[in-house]
């Protein structure tokens, strides 16, 4: 995988395995938040909350991108 933004690729790099494979779980391959939950074994509104966060701090990222 590519990215132009070199602090973004750090902020991806600095993930946990289970972050990542949350995201890619959610994102890629279009599992819902209970099925995460449940493969993950934890409570679905942590990922909830915790898809929350690591997409705010993407976007946070992103958005300073473009505030340049």
């Amino acid at each position: 995988m590519e990215f132009s933004d070199s602090k973004l690729y750090r902020y991806i790099k600095a993930l946990s395995y289970d972050e990542k494979m949350m995201l890619f779980s959610l994102y890629k391959k279009n599992k819902s938040i209970r099925l995460v939950a449940k493969e993950q074994k934890i409570d679905k509104d942590t990922v909830r909350r915790r898809r929350d966060h690591l997409l705010n701090e993407i976007k946070n990222i992103l958005g300073d991108e473009n505030n340049v």
